[in-house]
């Protein structure tokens, strides 16, 4: 029997290589077992492929009630969602089988939501993503789940709802989460509240597409975006920082030092001399660091980001010398075997 399939994957095309597995398969139904019937699915799900719905159906129905059911009436609905038949796919996962017999109940809510909400209907999208987010508090849908409800809230006229929706992700400065709200408060004519949240959105969330899209709306509106507080400022440069968007980084931390002389710490120095030194601005990652107090915990990692900085920026002997002072001032030190490893910079 391997030989022949091997024969038969050489001379026939996939296409129609997956027609006769299921044939093949759909003969031998009644003596398949459940992790065949499952690995059958797997195979034919392989790469992307996706399995006649019929053959599916059929394994649904032979292992209704178990897990392999259950997994093939999720795909089942997957299908349908991808036909566009959306009404269908949440008919189908308008069931409990996923949580009494899989561990990919959240997923299936997730689904059935996501299907309501393309079929337009807004009031059942907020039932099934209310229940996930409330009932699966470890799924990794959680978040996304919330953010679908408070959407689908707004769509419904219950915008008034999207703050306590999103209580928790809105305390945490969640981009997302204050690109909602902002909307919801915008769809009820609060301009004040909303222009607040967009601002939130735009300094907090700044490198994320949430916070382009706050930009564009505060632009539209003709709202500066002229930072009010060295928070905002440093907030703003912190969250360009962790995106590795270095050179806005960079521009923002040396506004903040401009504005707010006061509000560059150590720290806020050193991490403008990293975003320099990774945008292979060398020349204002060696002013920082001459900025940095020379008892400042911070000078060690200092150090460090100039040898790879200039080693980035193949300026070799700047990179010997920060190398070499640093090995000078910091023998013991966490960073120090840089300095210890001049054989890899380039001589």
């Amino acid at each position: 029997m391997d030989q022949i399939m091997t024969i038969i994957k050489k001379t026939v095309p996939a296409a129609a290589l997956l027609t006769l597995l299921v044939v093949l398969s759909a003969a031998g139904c009644s003596a398949q077992t459940e992790e065949q019937a499952l690995q059958s699915i797997r195979e034919m799900t392989r790469g992307g492929r996706v399995p006649p719905e019929d053959y599916i159906a059929s394994i649904e129905s032979r292992f209704a009630g178990k897990r392999t059911g259950a997994l093939a009436k999720l795909l089942r609905a997957k299908i349908k969602y991808d036909n566009k038949d959306f009404t269908g796919a949440a008919a189908l996962l308008d069931s409990d089988t996923f949580a009494r017999v899989t561990k990919v109940a959240d997923h299936a809510l997730y689904l059935r939501g996501l299907a309501f909400q393309q079929a337009a209907n807004y009031a059942e999208a907020v039932k099934v993503f209310s229940r996930l987010a409330n009932e699966f508090h470890g799924s990794l849908r959680t978040r996304e789940a919330r953010l679908l409800w408070a959407e689908s809230a707004v769509r419904t006229g219950s915008a008034a709802d999207v703050p306590e929706i999103l209580k928790d992700l809105i305390a945490a400065n969640d981009a997302d989460a204050l690109l909602s709200a902002a909307k919801a408060f915008e769809s009820r004519g609060d301009q004040s509240q909303a222009v607040s949240f967009f601002r939130r959105t735009y300094f907090y969330g700044a490198g994320s597409a949430a916070a382009k899209d706050a930009e564009t709306k505060l632009l539209a509106l003709s709202m500066p975006l002229t930072p009010q507080n060295a928070d905002e400022i440093e907030i703003r440069a912190n969250k360009l920082f962790d995106a590795k968007k270095y050179s806005e980084a960079l521009a923002a931390y040396t506004d903040l030092a401009m504005r707010y002389p006061a509000a560059a710490t150590p720290r806020v120095r050193l991490r403008r001399l990293t975003a320099a030194a990774n945008a292979r601005q060398m020349a204002d990652a060696q002013v920082t660091f001459d900025s940095l107090p020379a008892s400042a915990p911070e000078r060690e990692e200092g150090y460090y980001q100039l040898v790879t900085g200039y080693a980035r920026a193949k300026m070799w002997p700047q990179a010997h010398r920060a190398a070499d002072e640093m090995r000078l001032k910091y023998t013991t030190g966490k960073l120090t075997p840089i300095g210890h490893q001049r054989e890899h910079i380039k001589t």
